[in-house]
């Protein structure tokens, strides 16, 4: 919505690069092609997606830290963790990626099985 917005204050001839097959290209935009209905609006702001990663960074760090100590560990609730790390790197439904709670039951189940049965074959 910002690209589209700034792009009606703008008029004339403009000459914007984009990176074509790892090479900079440069096109011509002008008036017709900013109203044409086929014209994709995109709006990348470099230096808060870099401040974003920065932060993100820094609460990755400070929440390992407090993982070693066991009085925090506990109270961390790692399932949102893991969600609002998948959601800094886009991922739109992070929930896809974990199994219902009754899938966590059989899982547990599945690797005490597969575990006593690695023991077996190594003895």
């Amino acid at each position: 919505k910002v690209a589209e917005i700034t792009s009606n204050f703008k008029f004339g001839n403009e000459t914007l690069p984009f990176c074509e097959k790892g090479h900079v290209r440069f096109i011509e935009i002008n008036d017709n092609s900013r109203c044409a209905c086929d014209f994709m609006y995109r709006y990348g702001d470099r230096k808060a997606i870099l401040d974003r990663k920065s932060r993100f960074t820094q609460l990755f760090n400070l929440i390992g830290t407090f993982a070693k100590m066991p009085n925090f560990a506990n109270q961390i609730d790692w399932v949102k963790c893991f969600k609002f790390t998948l959601e800094q790197f886009g991922v739109e439904n992070p929930d896809s990626f974990l199994v219902s709670q009754e899938n966590v039951a059989g899982n547990a189940f599945a690797n005490v099985q597969n575990a006593n049965f690695n023991k077996t074959i190594n003895n």
